[in-house]
């Protein structure tokens, strides 16, 4: 690398004329100034993407000179960053518009510090910005959602909280009449800002209903007017059918209370892992799962035997996953209660995270077994916790379809870690229908025979107002993303290759690190494509395994970039494992990536990655019409080299 002079070596947008999506004139002469400004000061390229609507910076990455030096923290670097380049944010003062709400040094010995906006001290809702700095100090990445001029909103609200706490319930009662609703998040002032709406200040307030139906009401509610500004139910769910037990016996963990037994394990964390039930009505938690016998549990029962045996061992399974593999302790990472609940309802075909715990129906016990039953549905529904616990994506549109997708994604991933199996581990909930039918398909989220099949490319991305925007549904294409990358294979929509692929181990750690580290609340697909590359170099990723990446997020269509699917080379891990391996070989089952013909591959192996033809460049036309799906990655470097061929 050459020398580096001054606060930062930073060129913000890329070279020639080329222009992404939602660049302005205004925009690009600043960046272009900026360009002329600063590209004396470093040798490094840095990549830069703008968000179209919010017409900000969403995405700068490179390398800084060490920044972190001395009394310098993570806060003060990042405000001299804003502070010098506010003109290019459209920011007014960055000291005055933020507040730390983390900052926190890794395991990898990389800095991260979360932003939160304010505006005259009143947080604009899913509005942040996080800067990342290396173990030298470094700056590598800002990420931000930032909203400028909201100097005119009226901060002063026409009613107190009271008043907007009874206009929530009002608004309650026509989701679900004549039942109590218990306070989740007191109403507090907001911005609301984002998402194309109207800045206004507004009330956030969250109720929860638990009898006889289950809610999460997320409410936004006009400071000035009372309007309702936004309203979903945020209960995750997966959706699915299934009731009963494949009969296997399994080792629990379980304790003695009086002269009973209980299924409460306190062998992984001292607030338990406990399973109850709830007896078939929709009351939670229900009763704690008791017997009085330490050898058989849960089986005198109308429907679903052994389903708390199943969700209590798996409980545990995800339990030791996460903390063996990642160092996390427990969901919300401090160790708190693990609570299941099986036997909800009557012939539920569903299963759920609702904020504090696993709920489990038992099915029909005809066509399916109970939920519960399958590792990667338990591992799915907890991966919501630990989500609700991170990243805390909005459950809605593109953040939510992200939600759904790392919940698939960490249910694959678990399974495999405990069964390994390429070519089942790439089915979701297979082992709840007897007939061995999936949810949802990895490699072919499209089948025609799945239940819901899901666009597996973003020109197939449905815009609809349902599903809270088609979260069940949009989550298609990253999860074909992440098994492009994982085990290699081709798109069934673009026939875009990805010749071989990291392997199980690295894309779990890869996927872990983005969901923990680089996802805001409000984080779009392009956001999690530029998470996942950043969480490579963190990792020290080889450049033929961030192209592998990159090759991924090419073709499912939420990247468009020049040369990586060309770059991608089989390559020997000497370390052990199965990164960089033929698509669908790691030494396991095979899994028959993609649609099994390499003829028609867009992309093929073994040529010069390094064209830079402006063709290239441009976004190309993904969406057969105008679906309002945010930012697209463009990636621009003013200097690329080539690896090694």
């Amino acid at each position: 690398m050459g020398k580096r002079i001054g606060l930062l070596g930073l060129v913000i947008l890329g070279c020639g004329s080329n222009a992404g999506p939602g660049d302005t004139t205004e925009a690009r002469t600043q960046s272009a100034s900026l360009v002329e400004t600063l590209s004396h000061e470093s040798e490094d390229a840095w990549e830069w993407a703008s968000d179209p609507e919010l017409g900000t910076p969403a995405h700068v990455a490179g390398r800084s000179a060490p920044l972190l030096t001395g009394s310098v923290s993570a806060k003060d670097a990042t405000m001299a960053f804003l502070n010098r380049f506010r003109e290019q944010y459209n920011m007014r003062d960055p000291e005055s518009q933020f507040s730390v709400t983390r900052e926190h040094r890794d395991e990898l010995g990389m800095t991260h510090v979360r932003l939160q906006q304010v505006e005259r001290g009143i947080p604009v809702q899913n509005a942040e910005m996080m800067a990342h700095y290396d173990d030298t100090g470094a700056l590598r990445t800002i990420d931000s959602n930032y909203v400028a001029g909201l100097d005119a909103v009226d901060i002063v609200p026409a009613f107190d909280a009271e008043r907007a706490l009874v206009r929530a319930r009002e608004e309650l009662r026509n989701v679900v009449s004549d039942q109590e609703a218990r306070i989740w998040t007191a109403p507090e002032l907001v911005i609301h800002a984002v998402d194309g709406a109207t800045p206004a200040l507004a009330y956030h307030v969250v109720l929860r209903t638990e009898f006889p139906a289950l809610h999460r009401m997320d409410y936004l509610l006009d400071a000035h007017t009372g309007d309702v500004l936004r309203a979903f139910d945020d209960i995750e769910t997966m959706e699915g059918t299934g009731k009963g037990v494949r009969g296997d016996s399994k080792k629990l963990q379980i304790a003695q209370s009086g002269s009973s037994y209980i299924l409460d394990d306190r062998t992984r964390t001292p607030n338990g892992i406990r399973t109850f039930t709830a007896n078939n009505t929709e009351n939670l938690p229900g009763t704690l799962l008791t017997s009085t016998s330490a050898t058989s549990w849960d089986q005198s029962v109308e429907s679903g035997a052994g389903a708390a045996v199943d969700a209590h061992y798996y409980a545990g399974k995800v339990y030791d996953y996460y903390k063996t593999q990642h160092g996390r302790n427990g969901i919300d990472g401090n160790d708190g209660a693990l609570i299941s609940v099986v036997h909800f309802s009557q012939n539920l075909l569903n299963a759920l995270w609702d904020g504090t715990q696993m709920v489990y129906g038992d099915g029909d016990g005809t066509t399916s077994r109970a939920l519960s039953a399958s590792l990667d549905v338990v591992g799915h529904e907890l991966t919501h916790g630990v989500t609700e616990n991170t990243s805390k994506l909005v459950y809605q549109k593109q953040p939510g379809a992200i939600n759904e997708s790392i919940s698939d994604i960490f249910g694959s991933i678990i399974e495999h870690s405990i069964e390994p199996n390429d070519k089942n581990n790439a089915l979701l909930g297979e082992n709840v229908f007897i007939s061995g039918k999936p949810f949802r398909d990895l490699v072919h989220p499209g089948d025609p025979t799945l239940d819901l099949p899901q666009p597996a490319h973003l020109s197939k991305f449905l815009n609809t107002t349902q599903d809270n925007g088609g979260v069940h549904i949009n989550s298609g294409i990253p999860n074909n993303a992440f098994y492009l990358m994982t085990k290699g294979g081709t798109n069934d929509v673009s026939n875009i290759n990805v010749a071989y692929g990291i392997g199980w181990d690295k894309a779990a750690q890869l996927w872990y690190r983005t969901q923990t580290k680089y996802l805001t609340s409000s984080a779009n697909f392009s956001q999690l494509a530029n998470g996942t590359l950043q969480s490579a170099t963190d990792l020290k990723f080889s450049q033929n395994q961030k192209n592998i990446i990159e090759c991924a997020w090419i073709a499912v269509g939420v990247i468009t970039a020049p040369s990586s699917c060309r770059s991608i080379t089989a390559e020997v891990n000497s370390a052990g494992g199965d990164a960089g391996l033929p698509s669908g070989k790691d030494g396991g089952q095979s899994a028959s990536p993609g649609n099994g013909n390499n003829d028609e591959d867009v992309f093929s192996t073994g040529k010069s990655g390094c064209a830079m033809g402006g063709s290239h460049d441009a976004a190309p036309s993904l969406f057969g019409g105008a679906l309002g799906l945010g930012m697209l990655l463009v990636r621009r470097r003013i200097r690329r080299s080539c690896p090694a061929s």
